[in-house]
């Protein structure tokens, strides 16, 4: 009789033991799903156009972004006391399937954190699928800028809505005496690019071409069109009468269309100089400059 009353006070107990740990266990899900609910809540959370560098072509559609990236010319990001020239690239993408413009403009942040600019303007529209990268650009630094760490920005707007990139520069002096010094000392010497994107009226062009100078060629900001009768990696180049590089107008692959390129001279001596325009195997073309 003992030992069947030990045997089931054991069992009652073991029993309780059983369903403690069985609420245990039910607890611990429930926290778990609890908590597996909660990150999902946290991630499903829409993320800012801003902070993905992304800028959304219709406030009702967010699968349709423009993004940019600046790409520094590591070689130049010393600026010496006596002034010189910033190099980049811009690299901009359109990835939905209608013609956006855009407002590209360029700013300085200087030493002090004060913004400086815009240093540039200019409206571009992006074609569909755009996915191309704007080398040889510059951004002359003026010898009376002050010492110390920049900012160089370039910024994408589209209605309210403005996205950006960055990169940092040093100006390591500045000789003589501090002097005050304007916005156009700032003001942006690279070539400006426009891509004209063909719309459902527009003709694709039958050939490749290089077509220009237009307006006044014997100006500082001479104009050249480029035809592209299907999409091609596409280079568009400045030599001067030696041979040497002097800039890219345009380096990338292109949807088919016509590009304007203007070639802004405004900082180079006068003579004459070659611009060439090449696709690998299939185009090349050089169009004489003279400036004045």
């Amino acid at each position: 009789m003992k030992r069947a009353r030990f045997f089931w006070t054991l069992m009652g107990t073991m029993g309780c033991l059983f369903v403690a740990l069985a609420n245990a266990e039910t607890t611990s899900a429930a926290d778990g799903a609890t908590t597996l609910a909660l990150q999902r809540e946290r991630t499903s959370q829409p993320l800012n156009p801003l902070d993905t560098g992304a800028l959304d072509a219709d406030p009702d559609d967010s699968d349709t972004p423009v993004s940019v990236e600046l790409i520094p010319d590591l070689n130049s990001l010393t600026i010496p006391p006596h002034g010189g020239t910033l190099g980049f690239g811009v690299h901009v993408t359109n990835a939905s399937y209608r013609v956006l413009t855009v407002e590209y403009s360029t700013y300085v942040r200087l030493p002090s954190g004060g913004l400086f600019g815009p240093t540039s303007v200019e409206t571009i529209p992006l074609v569909p699928g755009m996915d191309q990268t704007f080398s040889g650009l510059s951004q002359d630094v003026p010898q009376a800028a002050p010492a110390g760490l920049y900012e160089f920005i370039v910024q994408l707007r589209q209605g309210e809505r403005t996205i950006e990139d960055s990169f940092l520069f040093v100006k390591s002096g500045v000789p003589g005496s501090p002097r005050a010094y304007d916005l156009d000392e700032w003001k942006e010497s690279a070539s400006s690019i426009q891509f004209n994107p063909l719309d459902s009226g527009t003709e694709r062009p039958s050939s490749y071409g290089l077509h220009g100078p237009y307006a006044n060629p014997d100006t500082s900001s001479p104009e050249f069109t480029v035809t592209l009768p299907k999409e091609s990696d596409l280079t568009v180049r400045v030599y001067n009468t030696t041979g040497q590089v002097v800039t890219d107008l345009a380096r990338g692959r292109f949807p088919a269309g016509e590009l304007t390129l203007t070639f802004d001279a405004h900082r180079l001596a006068g003579g004459v100089y070659f611009v060439t325009a090449e696709v690998p195997e299939k185009f090349d073309s050089t169009k004489k400059v003279v400036l004045r």
